[in-house]
């Protein structure tokens, strides 16, 4: 279904240290057409499904990075961090590359999904599914509980709503 594994990394200043945390994303071709045309992005970077910390998917499931100092053996440290990406990421694209296993993590919040990332996708895998009435009853279920809409929102609301109408 057009998925591809993504993965980032991310820098920062801590003291004399170097910081460096990993992210693990997936993309699918369809959402990020989908949602490119209804929020109006253009940007040619893929537009990721899910992008969580490393340390999510590992089993103790809390946020990880890495502290890099002048004194530490780089060599150990990135071996450290390339056998974890090794390790978890690709169980983690195995089983989230599957878009029915995808569509739950998302309606449960699983993967530490944030409302603001379930309001935009959740509705797009529904859609891909062929289930855009779903992704309409969730919206209106997210109106009926005060999420707070900004423009941007309500604009990618209205083109949902009239998707495939024209």
């Amino acid at each position: 279904m057009g998925y591809k594994d993504l993965l980032s990394f991310s820098f920062y200043n801590y003291k004399s240290s170097l910081g460096l945390s990993c992210f693990s994303g997936i993309c699918n071709s369809q959402v990020d057409e989908l949602y490119k045309t209804m929020t109006g992005n253009r940007t040619n970077a893929p537009i990721p499904l899910i992008c969580i910390n490393l340390g999510y998917i590992e089993p103790y499931g809390r946020f990880k990075d890495w502290l890099v100092q002048e004194n530490n053996n780089y060599k150990i440290i990135e071996d450290n961090i390339f056998r974890e990406i090794q390790e978890y990421t690709t169980p983690f694209y195995k089983e989230y590359s599957d878009v029915e296993r995808l569509l739950l993590s998302f309606e449960k919040m699983e993967l530490n999904i944030d409302k603001e990332q379930q309001f935009f996708m959740l509705p797009l895998l529904y859609l891909i599914t062929g289930q855009k009435q779903r992704g309409i009853a969730f919206m209106n279920n997210l109106l009926s509980s005060r999420f707070v809409l900004d423009d941007y929102k309500k604009n990618y609301m209205s083109n949902y709503f009239s998707y495939g109408e024209k």
